[in-house]
């Protein structure tokens, strides 16, 4: 095989395989920022219902990628949260773990906070008294493992990015092979003709 030949041959394979790829990562950025949203939405239609049930007048906010806050205008009841907020998430199948928070209105102080791994299990309850203080209004919801869900969501995503690296993987190898075996054929052929002369 000629030397221009093979050149190209690995130029047009190396920039097809990179092309795939950026499509692929492409891909799966666009799938994963779809099911971030499907997400928030999700929670934030749960503490819509939750905050709903307790009070008229809710806002939600996202304050961050993972954080999420209802504002009622009317007072929490720990445990009464705690029941409706895990009942909202199981019924939208929500299958992460998640801390609660209920904060005073007034200074934003954590009056309440609790806990719940995706197994519904209360890992630990900072307080463990009900709560109904006057100005426990607001109501916060994180989720510390909400990028590792999404991940796992998109197993199908994964998987296949890891077979398209498995096959780069593999083409270099064979071009790494096959550009051995030439110099090694290219020296066999100068070692024979020195040989010959």
């Amino acid at each position: 095989m000629k030397s221009k030949h093979l050149r190209s041959i690995i130029i047009a394979g190396s920039f097809l395989l990179i092309c795939l790829f950026s499509v692929q990562v492409y891909w799966f950025n666009r799938a994963f920022n779809v099911a971030e949203k499907q997400f928030d939405h999700t929670v934030q239609v749960a503490l819509k219902k939750v905050a709903d049930s307790v009070s008229e007048d809710t806002e939600i906010r996202k304050l961050s990628s993972n954080f999420f806050l209802a504002i009622t205008e009317s007072k929490l009841n720990s445990q009464e949260v705690d029941r409706m907020v895990e009942k909202e998430f199981q019924l939208r199948s929500l299958d992460v773990d998640y801390e609660i928070g209920i904060y005073n209105a007034d200074d934003d102080t954590l009056v309440y906070g609790n806990y719940v791994a995706a197994t519904r299990q209360q890992v630990y309850d900072k307080t463990k008294t009900n709560i109904t203080a006057a100005s426990a209004k607001n109501l916060a919801v994180y989720f510390p493992g909400k990028r590792s869900y999404l991940a796992a969501e998109l197993k199908i995503w994964i998987f296949s990015t890891v077979i398209l690296l498995l096959m780069c993987g593999f083409f270099a190898y064979a071009m790494y092979s096959l550009l051995r075996e030439r110099k090694f054929a290219e020296l066999k052929s100068d070692f024979i003709n020195n040989m010959t002369h």
